[in-house]
C-alpha cells in the first residue's frame, strides 16, 4: 500500500495469481552447494538429507488470489483505491521422517512401519479495501488500505498422522489418518467426519462470518533509482 501510485488512473478486472512457499530446516545457500575438484558447483545431498529430517520443519503454503475488481484514481500527491479479491491460504506441515524415507531410500525400512504426524489448513475468503496514499516532497510515500472480510470457510486438521511401509516384496503402502473439521460462518459450525454439513451463502457468511484487517505501508526513494519500501499486510481477524 505504500508503493507510489505510477498513474493517474487505473482498472484491473479478474487477475489472478499464485505464491508458493517451501521452509525447511537448516539450510543455507553455503553448506547446500560444495565446490568440487574440477571447480564445479554441486549439490551436498548428505546436507540435503539432514535439512529434510529435521522433525516438523517442512512447512508448505499456497497463496491464492483472484482479483475480481480494482479501481484508482491519482490527484495530485493523493491517491485512493478501492479493490475486491477471492483470497485463499493453505499451508501444510510435513514430517522430517517422510522426507527422510524419501531421499535415503526405505531398504533400511523394510518390513518396519514409518508414522510421522502431519498437519494442514486452508482458509477461503472475500476481502473489500480501501487503499488511501500520500507522497511527501516527492521522496516519501505512506498507505494504509482499510479491509473488510467474509470468512466462506475454513478446514483443518486437528489430528493427522502419514503412514509409510515396505513389505518384503518391496511394495511400498501410503496411507494415514486424519481428523479433519470444516468450518464455516452459520449455526452448525462443525462438520463431522460422516459428512454432515449445512450450506451457507455469502449473504449469510457476510452477516455471521466478517471480519476486519488493516494494510499499511511506506516508501523512501534515496536517489533517483534506489528505494526502499516497508509493508505490514493482513493485520486483522476474521
Amino acid at each position: 500500500p505504500g508503493l507510489p501510485a505510477r498513474q493517474k488512473l487505473h482498472l484491473g478486472i479478474g487477475a489472478g495469481n499464485f505464491g508458493f512457499s517451501l521452509n525447511t530446516g537448516p539450510l543455507t545457500y553455503n553448506n547446500l552447494f560444495v565446490q568440487g575438484e574440477d571447480g564445479y558447483k554441486y549439490i551436498n545431498v548428505d546436507q540435503l538429507v539432514y535439512a529434510f529430517k529435521q522433525p516438523k520443519e517442512q512447512t508448505g503454503r499456497l497463496d491464492f488470489r483472484m482479483e475480481v475488481l480494482n479501481f484508482g484514481l491519482a490527484i495530485g500527491n493523493t491517491s485512493a483505491g478501492v479493490s475486491l479479491q477471492l483470497r485463499s491460504d493453505a499451508a501444510v506441515r510435513m514430517p522430517g521422517e517422510a522426507f527422510a524415507y524419501l531421499l535415503e531410500g526405505n531398504a533400511e525400512y523394510v518390513g518396519m512401519p514409518v508414522t510421522s504426524e502431519m498437519s494442514a489448513n486452508g482458509c477461503a475468503f472475500l476481502e473489500t479495501g480501501l487503499t488511501l496514499q500520500h507522497t511527501f516532497m516527492k521522496r516519501f510515500t505512506i498507505g494504509v488500505r482499510p479491509k473488510y472480510m467474509v470468512g466462506l470457510a475454513c478446514v483443518q486438521t486437528r489430528e493427522g498422522e502419514l503412514r509409510l511401509y515396505t513389505d518384503n516384496d518391496w511394495n511400498l503402502h501410503v496411507g494415514g489418518v486424519a481428523d479433519i473439521s470444516m468450518l464455516f460462518p452459520d449455526e452448525n459450525t462443525y462438520i463431522s467426519r460422516n459428512g454432515n454439513a449445512s450450506y451457507s451463502s455469502i449473504m449469510h457468511a457476510a452477516r455471521h462470518g466478517h471480519g476486519f484487517g488493516l494494510d499499511a505501508g511506506a516508501d523512501v526513494m534515496l536517489t533517483d533509482h534506489i528505494g526502499l519500501s516497508f509493508a505490514m499486510l493482513d493485520l486483522g481477524d476474521i
